[in-house]
């Protein structure tokens, strides 16, 4: 049962206490977590930190909404919009505001899987798919790989980290089999990098990205 979010329980109040130094802080869906972060907001307005100098990340949006709106509803005094985005709505915000310094496009677009799948259909001629079977669908094929490379961004894997890695299991390999596999890893990590170079050529960006 979730904690009433109007009496912190002690681990809320000691969020919001701690002083300085990192601080983890753990528990399963509806343990409270959000409201945690809120009082801890508060309390660094209260102690003298401007709200909108707190940056505030969430995995998703949903707890993006429900953290803004609580802390709106805590937060007495004055501030600017707040600091409480996903991580790749701050990464966004950020780029958007430093592109140039970043050398980006000022006008930078960014764009989710179904418009990615789109500008890869239109330049399916361009990517190296020989040893992925296409089988009358590129549609499919290419959905399936752009989830792939959403995850390996998750992870924080480059596509030349991936390239090293199939390289390296291609030159050990010590069957035809195993030899085929490696072999398909370093064309998908080619259309790994193609993917990006094809957004970036494009003014665009994806999530990971």
């Amino acid at each position: 049962m979730a904690p009433d979010v109007d009496i912190p329980t002690d681990a809320q109040r000691a969020v919001a206490a701690h002083a300085e130094g990192p601080l983890l802080v753990v528990g399963e869906a509806g343990s409270g977590r959000t409201e945690a972060l809120a009082r801890r907001l508060e309390a660094l307005a209260g102690r003298g930190t401007r709200p909108e100098h707190v940056l505030v990340l969430t995995r998703s949006r949903a707890a993006r909404a429900r953290l803004r709106e609580r802390a709106e509803l805590m937060l007495e005094r004055p501030h600017e919009e707040l600091w409480i985005h996903t991580y790749e709505e701050a990464a966004e915000a950020l780029l958007r505001e430093f592109a140039l310094e970043a050398g980006l496009d000022p006008f930078f677009t960014t764009v989710g899987p179904a418009d990615r799948l789109a500008i890869l259909l239109d330049r399916l001629d361009e990517l190296p798919l020989r040893r992925h079977e296409i089988r009358g669908n590129p549609a499919g094929l290419l959905a399936r790989l752009l989830r792939r490379v959403d995850l390996l961004k998750d992870e924080a894997v480059a596509p030349a980290t991936l390239r090293e890695w199939a390289v390296a299991r291609e030159r050990s390999s010590s069957t035809p089999g195993e030899r085929e596999r490696a072999e398909r890893e370093i064309e998908f990590a080619d259309l790994y990098a193609r993917h990006d170079r094809i957004l970036k050529e494009a003014g665009s960006f994806d999530g990971g990205g």
